[in-house]
């Protein structure tokens, strides 16, 4: 009897030891990427006049020391933004100070929030004031008159070349 009780549990040991493995699928899809179309995109935005101020104090370990103040530097502007409840800060200052191993990251700047967004066209790139409509007669050109204009400021141009190369000429000899 002690014996197919110990053979059962044993069984019942055995049998409940199954293997589970996981596994992780995905579907993906083909992208013909000369069909994607980018649009740039304008951001709006309206900026604060008073300043936030965010501050992070965590460990630093001086074998990875940028990647540490730079994670420090970015968790503080996350404090501030959410603090200040705006999008983001403009103008950030960072005061940072390493004391052994703690980093602290004291950030102040003036917080902005977007206020629209709109598809980027060729007259944003313009400045408003420099837009000049130039409209083009269709006849056609006229040459430019006998009494003067560009003929006779580029006969002028030649003629002080020439009168300079003869005087270089006449005295190198």
């Amino acid at each position: 009897m002690k014996k197919i009780l110990i053979i059962s549990t044993i069984a019942v040991l055995l049998s409940s030891c199954a293997t589970s493995f996981r596994t992780r699928t995905s579907d993906t899809l083909e992208i013909n990427k000369g069909q994607i179309q980018q649009v740039s995109k304008i951001a709006e935005y309206q900026v604060g006049t008073a300043k936030v101020k965010g501050t992070y104090t965590g460990s630093y370990k001086s074998g990875r020391s940028i990647y540490y103040i730079e994670l420090a530097k970015e968790i503080a502007i996350g404090n501030a933004i959410s603090d200040g409840k705006c999008d983001f800060l403009v103008h950030p200052l960072f005061d940072i100070s390493v004391i052994g191993t703690q980093v602290t990251v004291n950030v102040e700047g003036y917080p902005a929030s977007y206020t629209s967004f709109k598809t980027w066209t060729r007259m944003d790139s313009i400045p408003a004031g420099y837009v000049k409509v130039v409209t083009k007669n269709k006849s056609t050109p006229s040459l430019p008159d006998k009494k003067g204009g560009s003929g006779k400021v580029v006969r002028t141009i030649i003629l002080v070349s020439a009168l300079t190369a003869v005087l270089i000429l006449i005295s190198s000899i």
